[in-house]
């Protein structure tokens, strides 16, 4: 799953592999695995009309999320990085080798969501909503800088917000998974790539629902 996701973020689609690139792609995944994935998260309340996360006092009335969080009564908000190192390799393969750098950063796209889909399952939420990061359909990417704050991302796990809303480490994630509701497929609407995604063009998606 890992390596499949990362060859649709490449750009491959039903294409066979040259040998080299399927080499660089095993070496690299086993590489990955160095790079420890850390995460944390916590529960909140959530209250209606605005939607709010209520302990926070923090607006998130955003169309999407009150769709989302319709039926929903609490909202875990979770954030989750594979650390500052996985950036220096990138950086470190950006000036030696750069196909072998392109190919890692895909990899590891696709292992940090398969390790935070990994980290939902492992945790007794019950019934839940697809997870919703900031950035995604109309949610501002700057939403990120309260979730980052009342986590205390930086003191726990290492994971900082840039001013301009972007997280350093590169790979890294702030989501809003709703508690209360099973809306766990996802969709191309809560994408923040779906007005110029290359998939939806050919008629197909990214991603596959349980």
């Amino acid at each position: 799953m890992i390596k499949e996701n990362a060859l649709k973020y490449l750009g491959y689609q039903n294409q066979k592999l040259d040998q080299q690139t399927n080499l660089l792609l095993d070496q690299e995944l086993e590489e990955l695995k160095q790079f420890s994935f850390k995460y944390m998260y916590k529960i909140y309340t959530l209250s209606k009309k605005p939607l709010k996360i209520k302990e926070l006092d923090l607006n998130i009335d955003y169309p999407d999320l009150i769709d989302l969080f319709d039926s929903c009564n609490q909202v875990v908000v979770m954030a989750c990085t594979l650390g500052i190192d996985l950036d220096r390799k990138l950086k470190y393969y950006s000036v030696i080798d750069v196909t072998r750098m392109t190919i890692l950063d895909a990899l590891a796209s696709s292992y940090l969501e398969y390790k935070a889909d990994e980290f939902e399952k492992q945790q007794n939420f019950g019934k839940r909503t697809f997870r919703f990061c900031p950035g995604y359909g109309n949610v501002p990417l700057e939403l990120n800088h309260q979730l980052a704050s009342a986590l205390q991302c930086d003191k726990h796990i290492g994971l900082t917000v840039l001013p301009n809303d972007l997280l350093l480490p590169q790979k890294s994630m702030i989501g809003l998974i709703g508690i209360g509701d099973d809306k766990i497929k996802k969709h191309c609407f809560s994408c923040k790539l779906k007005d110029n995604c290359n998939y939806r063009k050919r008629g197909q998606r990214c991603y596959k629902n349980d």
